[in-house]
């Protein structure tokens, strides 16, 4: 039995087997999923209500300690990889440089995750994330927005009840939006190659906030032939293993592979 939200927090655990990071919970008469690795709780016998109750119970937690709410964050990502990935095995760490490595198969992996702001996207995040904090009723969004002083940088949008916010817009930035974009993911590139520990297979899996900027894959056709020119530039030897970028733009996900350029949808 579980009795506190330091008892969950306790169950987190750095390494050990993808296929266990479920566990059953029971508290408070509820029974709950945990996933030990990302702390996110799933129903089992429980309402969605329930569910987000606890995770957010879990989440105002993590935030007396900065360091642990980093690595819970960076396990939430890697685990919406894997599941992508479909690596449903293996055994998985938390590491430095890249963040995770995963054996499986007798073949090891390699993961750094990171998430790309350009533009006004993490101020939408961080006020997204404020709202549901002070569970804040819709028709107090718009003047909370104007309170935090963000309603040039923030959009706000109530369409037959459903809310959304988004970063505003400025057309004449967005060359130079995508062209951080694509520094930021070369910088990483780079430091894969460099200074990373290597793997049989090293990925790189990029969270892409400003979709707006990246968001048609014919797009991808240019910056695949790009990223290859750039792999040359740096005169990376990739004939002893895998490189992969893996790119999440929305509900989107690109795989594209380092060593020749090609990329699929996944």
């Amino acid at each position: 039995m579980v009795n506190s939200i330091e008892d969950i927090i306790e169950l987190h655990k750095s390494f050990g087997n993808i296929e266990d990071a479920i566990i059953k919970i029971h508290i408070d008469e509820k029974v709950l999923g945990l996933n030990i690795f990302s702390l996110k709780v799933t129903p089992i016998e429980a309402t969605k209500a329930d569910v987000e109750i606890w995770n957010e119970r879990i989440a105002q937690e993590l935030k007396k300690d900065k360091k642990l709410e980093k690595e819970i964050r960076e396990f939430t990502s890697v685990f919406d990889l894997l599941h992508k990935m479909k690596i449903r095995s293996g055994e998985i760490r938390k590491n430095e440089c890249p963040d995770f490595v995963i054996m499986r198969n007798g073949k090891s992996i390699g993961v750094e995750v990171t998430k790309i702001y350009v533009g006004y996207d993490w101020m939408v995040e961080k006020i997204a994330a404020e709202i549901k904090e002070y569970k804040l009723e819709k028709e107090d969004i718009e003047g909370y927005i104007e309170y935090r002083k963000a309603g040039d940088k923030v959009e706000f949008f109530n369409k037959n009840g459903a809310i959304t916010l988004s970063p505003k817009l400025f057309p004449l930035m967005n060359e130079e939006y995508q062209v951080k974009i694509k520094n930021k993911l070369y910088e990483k590139i780079r430091k894969q190659i460099d200074e990373y520990e290597q793997f049989d297979l090293n990925i790189i899996y990029a969270d892409i906030t400003s979709p707006e900027y990246f968001d048609d894959i014919t797009d991808l056709d240019v910056f695949s032939k790009e990223v290859v020119y750039y792999m040359h530039h740096l005169e990376a030897n990739t004939n002893f293993a895998d490189y992969r970028l893996v790119i999440k733009i929305n509900s989107k996900w690109i795989e594209l592979n380092l060593n020749d350029g090609t990329y699929k949808v996944i």
